[in-house]
C-alpha cells in the first residue's frame, strides 16, 4: 500500500520511467509486479463476474469467478445494489462439509481460460488436502433451444461437493421449478439430499456434469448427461469461437499472453452484442451504448477483420438516440466519425447511403449550435458534468472533424455541392476552434496547459486528479487528440501530452482518475479514455512510451488470465483483501482500449494533410523488440486499411544476420508513404536491404526504417543484421 502511495504522489509516471528504462524496454514482465491483480466488484457476490455467451445472443449467463455460483435468467428487471441485474436463479457451489467453493481466497486457484483465450472457464480451490476443480461454458441447451451452463465437478482425490438451486425440487437426475420444468439437469441423481442441498461424490475418474439452462426447459428435453455430450459441446464450442474468429483477420505475434488477451477481448466483446447490437457492458446498468465509446468498441473489431460482421452494430449505432442530456453536439460528432472511420475500411457507400439524412442532420446540428459570438458549441464539460456549460475543446474539435468528414462522404456520393458547402464550413468552424486554443493556451507555463474548456477561466491543475473537475478533464480532453486538427507535433497536441504526463495524468502509462466519491476512494484507472493519446503517441514515433501504456493495460487494466476490461480499475487493493476492484465489468469499449493499440502498433494509416483520407500506412512502428529476437516471427494476413488488405510476415534470422519481411501491400489505393519498421533488439541494426532480390537504399538505418513508397502485391525484403 505505501508503495503504490508513494508512486500515485509522483507528478510524474514513476513505474513507468522505470519500465522503460530496462535493458528491453517496457515489457509485461517488468512490469505487471507493480499492483496486485484486479479479483472484486461492488456486488454481494464480490468477485468480478464472468458474462457467458454466444456471438449476438440475447441470452446470457453470470459465472461467478470464484466459482461459487452461476447465475440464470439474468433481467433488467430484478436490480441489485442499484446498478447490477439479478437472475432468476443461482446455483451454489460448495466442497466438503460446507466449505462454499472460493471462500477462502488463499486456497483458491484464480479463473482462467482454457487454452488461454477460450471462454471456458477454469477455477480451482483447495479443501482438506484435495483440489477440486470447475470447467464451466455457455452452449445451446439443445439443438436449436436456449442458452445452457455446462459445468464440470471433479476432485484430484475422492470428495464430495454440494450444490444448491433456489426455488426447485429435485427429481431423479433434474431439478424441477414449480410448474415441472426442467431448471437443471445432472449427470447422475445425488447421494444424499438435505437442507436444500444435492450432495455428490466426486474424484478424479467421478466428474459430476450440471446442465443449467438459462431458462427452465419443458418436460420433454432430454435429460441425459453423459461425458460424451459434455465434450461433444465443448468441442462444439471451441471450434464456434475459433471460427468466429477465423472469419476476421489473422494476427500472430511472439508473446502467448498478447495473442491470449487479443482473442479473449474480441470474443468477450462479441458476447456482449445483443442481436445487432453491441453493448457497452451486459447485465448491469451499463448494459446500453454510448455514441463515443461504443464506437470504439464497433471499430476494434472492424480492425481486426470483422467488417461483415461490425455492420449491423454499426448501423444500430448510427441509429441510436442522440442524448440530449448536456452533451448532445459531442454524440453527433462521434456518430458522423463512426460512419467515416467504418467506410473508410469497408468501403461501401450502402450503410451511408441509408442513413443520409440523419448523417446530414448531425452536420447541420452541429454547425447550428455554434454561437455567434465565438462560433463554438457550448455545452456541457462532460458526461457527467451536465449542468457545466463551457466551450469544451474536445467537442468543438471534433464538430470540426465530423463535418469535414461529412464533406468526404459527400464527395464519395457524387455531392459535390453539399460536399462544397460542408467542407467550407468546416474550414470556417476550424479557424475559429483554432483561435479560441491560441487565445485560451496558458503558455507562461512550461509546459504549456491546454485548457478543456476555451475561453474560460479554467485554471491549470497542479495534479489531474486533484479534484472531479480535474479527473473529468484527463478522460474527455483526450478525444481532442482523436479530431486531428493539428498535427503530431504542433504545439496545442505537444502541450496536452507533455503537460499531463508531468502533473498527474498517468500511472503505468493509464489515465489516471478519481471521482472524489465514495466508488474508489483514493482514485483509479479509466484506461478506456487513454485509446487517443496511445495512438497519438505511435503517431508520434515515442514508442517506447506506448509501450508502457499497452504493457500497462495488459498488466493492470484487465483481470489476469480472464482478460476481463471494466470502465474503471482500483489502484489500491481492498483492505484486507488482496485484489483490487473492478466497476461493472466487463466492458466492451474497454476492450477496444487494448485491440485499437494492439492492430495500430502493427499496422496504422495516418493522414499527414489532415484532408479526411489517409495518405500514409506504418507497418510495425509499435512491435516490441523482443518480438524480432532470434528466431521470432510477426505476422497479420488480410488485414482491412483504408488501402485495402495487407498482409505481411517478418521472420527474425539473427543468429545468421538476416531478417526477412514477405509483404502483400494493398493494391485498392497506392498509399503516399508506406513505410515498414524493424524495432530489433538492442545491439542489432539494419546494415543492408534487398527488394524483390535487388539492392535497396532507400531505408533508414538510425531510424530503423525501410521506405517502400510506390510498391504494391506481393514484395520481399531481405535485410542484413549487423
Amino acid at each position: 500500500m505505501e508503495e503504490i502511495k508513494k508512486a500515485i504522489e509522483f507528478k510524474a509516471d514513476v513505474w513507468g520511467h522505470q519500465a522503460k528504462a530496462a535493458p528491453d524496454g517496457p515489457t509485461y514482465d517488468n512490469m505487471a509486479g507493480y499492483l496486485p491483480p484486479l479479483q472484486y466488484v461492488n456486488t454481494p457476490f464480490r468477485h468480478y463476474p464472468i458474462v457467458l455467451s454466444l456471438k449476438d445472443g440475447t441470452e446470457k449467463i453470470r459465472y461467478v469467478s470464484d466459482g461459487s455460483r452461476i447465475e440464470v435468467g439474468i433481467s433488467a428487471k430484478r436490480v441489485v445494489s442499484g446498478v447490477w441485474y439479478g437472475g432468476e436463479r443461482a446455483l451454489s457451489i460448495e466442497v466438503e462439509a460446507s466449505d462454499p467453493f472460493g471462500g477462502d481466497e488463499a486456497r483458491l486457484i484464480p479463473a482462467a481460460y482454457r487454452d488461454g483465450y477460450l471462454p471456458i472457464v477454469r477455477v480451482g480451490y483447495k479443501a482438506a488436502g484435495n483440489l477440486y476443480r470447475q470447467e464451466c461454458f455457455a452452449a445451446p441447451a439443445e439443438e436449436g433451444r436456449g442458452l445452457a451452463a455446462f459445468l464440470k465437478l471433479s476432485s484430484d482425490r475422492p470428495g464430495r461437493v454440494s450444490l444448491s438451486l433456489d426455488d426447485t425440487a429435485p427429481e431423479g437426475n433434474t431439478l424441477r421449478d414449480g410448474n415441472g420444468r426442467i431448471a437443471a439437469i445432472l449427470s447422475r441423481p445425488p447421494d444424499s439430499t438435505g437442507e436444500g442441498k444435492l450432495s455428490f461424490r466426486v474424484g478424479p475418474h467421478r466428474p459430476l456434469f450440471v446442465l443449467l439452462p438459462n431458462a427452465p426447459l419443458d418436460a420433454s428435453a432430454d435429460t441425459r448427461l453423459s461425458t460424451a455430450r459434455y465434450d461433444n459441446t465443448l468441442k462444439w464450442l471451441a471450434a464456434y469461437w475459433r471460427g468466429i474468429l477465423a472469419q476476421g483477420s489473422a494476427f500472430d505475434v511472439p508473446e502467448k499472453r498478447v495473442m491470449d488477451a487479443w482473442r479473449a477481448m474480441a470474443i468477450g466483446s462479441f458476447m456482449l452484442s445483443y442481436g445487432d447490437t453491441l453493448c457497452y457492458s451486459a447485465q448491469n446498468f451499463y448494459q446500453t451504448q454510448f455514441e463515443a465509446e461504443s464506437g470504439d468498441a464497433v471499430m476494434a473489431l472492424a480492425l481486426l477483420g470483422h467488417l461483415e460482421s461490425t455492420l449491423p452494430y454499426a448501423d444500430r449505432l448510427l441509429q441510436f438516440p442522440r442524448s440530449e442530456s448536456g452533451i448532445g453536439s459531442h454524440n453527433a460528432a462521434f456518430r458522423l466519425f463512426l460512419a467515416m472511420r467504418h467506410w473508410l475500411l469497408i468501403r461501401d457507400l450502402s450503410l451511408v447511403r441509408k442513413h443520409f439524412d440523419l448523417l446530414r442532420s448531425e452536420a447541420d446540428f452541429l454547425l447550428a449550435n455554434r454561437d455567434a459570438a465565438h462560433g463554438l458549441i457550448r455545452e456541457g464539460y462532460a458526461g457527467d458534468t451536465r449542468g457545466d456549460l463551457v466551450y469544451p475543446l474536445h467537442t468543438n474539435a471534433m464538430a470540426w472533424r465530423a463535418i469535414r468528414d461529412f464533406a468526404v462522404l459527400c464527395r464519395q456520393l457524387g455531392r459535390d455541392e453539399m460536399a462544397k458547402h460542408y467542407a467550407e464550413s468546416a474550414e470556417v468552424f476550424a479557424d475559429s476552434v483554432r483561435a479560441a486554443i491560441a487565445g485560451s493556451m496558458r503558455k507562461d507555463l512550461k509546459p504549456p496547459f491546454l485548457p478543456g474548456a476555451l475561453i474560460s477561466d479554467e485554471k491549470a491543475y497542479d495534479t489531474l486528479t486533484e479534484s472531479i473537475r480535474a479527473s473529468y478533464y484527463n478522460l474527455v480532453v483526450w478525444y481532442f487528440l482523436h479530431s486531428e486538427l493539428y498535427g503530431p507535433f504542433d504545439e496545442p497536441v505537444d502541450a496536452l501530452i507533455r503537460y499531463a504526463q508531468r502533473h498527474g495524468g498517468f500511472l503505468l502509462g493509464l489515465v489516471r482518475f478519481d471521482q472524489h466519491s465514495d466508488l474508489y476512494t483514493g482514485g483509479g484507472f479509466d484506461d478506456l479514455y487513454g485509446l487517443p493519446y496511445m495512438i497519438e503517441l505511435l503517431r508520434r514515433g515515442e514508442i517506447d512510451d506506448f509501450l508502457v501504456s499497452f504493457y500497462g493495460k495488459l498488466a493492470h487494466g484487465m483481470t489476469r488470465d480472464t482478460f476481463i476490461n471494466a470502465e474503471v480499475t482500483g489502484w489500491y487493493p481492498i483492505p484486507g483483501e488482496t485484489g483490487r476492484r473492478l466497476y461493472l465489468p466487463p466492458n466492451s469499449s474497454a476492450n477496444a482500449a487494448f485491440l485499437i493499440p494492439f492492430r495500430h502498433m502493427l499496422l496504422m494509416e495516418t493522414d499527414a494533410n489532415r484532408d479526411g483520407l489517409p495518405d500514409a500506412l506504418r507497418l510495425l512502428s509499435g512491435a516490441p523488440r523482443p518480438w524480432l529476437a532470434d528466431g521470432k516471427s510477426i505476422t497479420f494476413r488480410d488485414a482491412p486499411t483504408a488501402f485495402g488488405p495487407v498482409s505481411v510476415k517478418v521472420r527474425s534470422l539473427l543468429s545468421v544476420g538476416e531478417l526477412t519481411a514477405e509483404c502483400r501491400l494493398p493494391e485498392r489505393e497506392s498509399p503516399r508513404s508506406i513505410t515498414l519498421t524493424l524495432r530489433l533488439p538492442q545491439g542489432k541494426g539494419i546494415a543492408s536491404v534487398a527488394v524483390n532480390g535487388k539492392p535497396y537504399s532507400r531505408f533508414d538505418a538510425v531510424k530503423e526504417t525501410i521506405d517502400l513508397s510506390g510498391l504494391s502485391g506481393r514484395v520481399v525484403v531481405r535485410v542484413g543484421v549487423k
